[in-house]
């Protein structure tokens, strides 16, 4: 599994640092070797407080050529897929 947590830092204090967001992507073992086939969810926190995720937005990545893609395009096509109504 990928993991990327997002903070802010207000005013770039560290000290004050929260999380905000959360991506996961796995791989959902349907593919092979060289095409990998991923499901991810990405989720907000909410500011209320106490940190707790909510589901944003979910999806699938199919046909990922992870051969010859490194993660960046992975993390990129799941941007896309999940912002691709947005725009």
């Amino acid at each position: 599994m990928i993991k990327i947590t997002v903070w802010m830092y207000p005013h770039g204090n560290a000290s004050d640092a929260k999380e905000i967001a959360e991506m996961k992507i796995w791989n959902n073992m349907t593919g092979t070797r060289s095409v990998g086939n991923y499901e991810f969810r990405i989720t907000k926190a909410s500011m209320s407080g106490k940190l707790q995720y909510r589901n944003w937005k979910s999806g699938a990545i199919s046909g990922f050529h992870r051969l010859k893609k490194n993660v960046w395009h992975l993390i990129y096509m799941v941007l896309k897929e999940a912002l691709s109504n947005d725009i």
